[in-house]
């Protein structure tokens, strides 16, 4: 089925204030995953629960939609570079992960300062209201459990259950990744934004309560990995990454352990990074 104007005007108005393309592995600048994405969120707009929803987002918290619709892309790229059987269900769910702050008041969720206590509580509801307003609608229990579970912990320590590892399946493992990426990295009432390499630093730091393997995938779909993590490159060679510019993440200088050659990744990219292997 064609995508109508519409669609397609919407999902360009989203992705433009997406524009980073490290943020997204520069997957935008490339047309058939554009085309790609653009076709799997049109499927999901066909559904008119899913679209309403989702406009109701967009009228209630403009950072809230922007992240999930943030999310949705990144998730539904990470599943398809996975060979995920269900991406579409899997998308559907990232795409509504959030719906559940729509029932926390305005004020709360626009605030300029910190959430105090009691916010943070009201906050923290959203998991559950968004599993109730998913369930409600008729979504399925694996959609609506994404929307419950996406701030549950490895090591039991997330709400609102504190559910142990062994309770969170693997789209509910990467989406809590994804949604710390891009909480860091798209700029908060309360926060602002910070570079794509210093979120993958912080998302190092939370291996353990975060999954570590889709940890070390988003990073190899990203093409940024954080300093002294050892990878193998395309040659055939194992290094460290030495140190990386900001302004050039995908491109940073290794140190090779055999010979202790350091040397800036090409532009030409005749040598990749073609995995993180040492463990997180």
């Amino acid at each position: 089925m064609p995508i109508s104007p519409e669609d397609r005007r919407l999902f360009l108005k989203n992705t433009s204030g997406l524009d980073n393309s490290f943020r997204l592995g520069g997957k935008l600048q490339q047309p058939a995953y554009y085309h790609w994405l653009e076709h799997l969120f049109h499927s999901l707009l066909k559904d008119k629960a899913v679209r309403q929803l989702f406009q109701q987002l967009a009228a209630w918290d403009m950072y809230t939609y922007r992240h999930s619709f943030d999310v949705f892309l990144l998730g539904s790229l990470v599943a398809q570079q996975l060979e995920w059987p269900n991406i579409r269900e899997i998308a559907c769910g990232l795409l509504l992960h959030d719906i559940g702050k729509t029932a926390i008041p305005r004020t709360v969720l626009t605030k300029q300062k910190t959430p105090t206590l009691a916010e943070w509580k009201m906050l923290k509801s959203h998991a559950k209201q968004g599993y109730s307003i998913l369930k409600d609608r008729g979504f399925s229990e694996f959609i609506s459990s994404m929307a419950y579970r996406h701030h549950e912990r490895m090591d039991g320590s997330g709400y609102p259950n504190g559910a142990p590892a062994s309770k969170l399946e693997d789209p509910v493992r990467l989406l809590s990744v994804l949604d710390v990426y891009s909480a860091l990295s798209l700029d908060r009432p309360y926060l602002r934004a910070v570079s794509p390499l210093q979120a993958v630093h912080l998302l190092r730091k939370e291996a353990g309560p975060l999954e570590p393997e889709y940890i070390r995938v988003f990073c190899e779909f990203l093409g940024i990995f954080p300093t002294g993590a050892t990878v193998q490159l395309t040659s055939g060679a194992t290094a460290v990454i030495a140190d990386i510019d900001e302004d050039l993440p995908t491109l940073p200088l290794v140190r090779d352990i055999q010979t202790h050659e350091a040397f800036y990744l090409p532009v030409d990219q005749t040598v990749r990074i073609s995995q993180w292997i040492d463990p997180l």
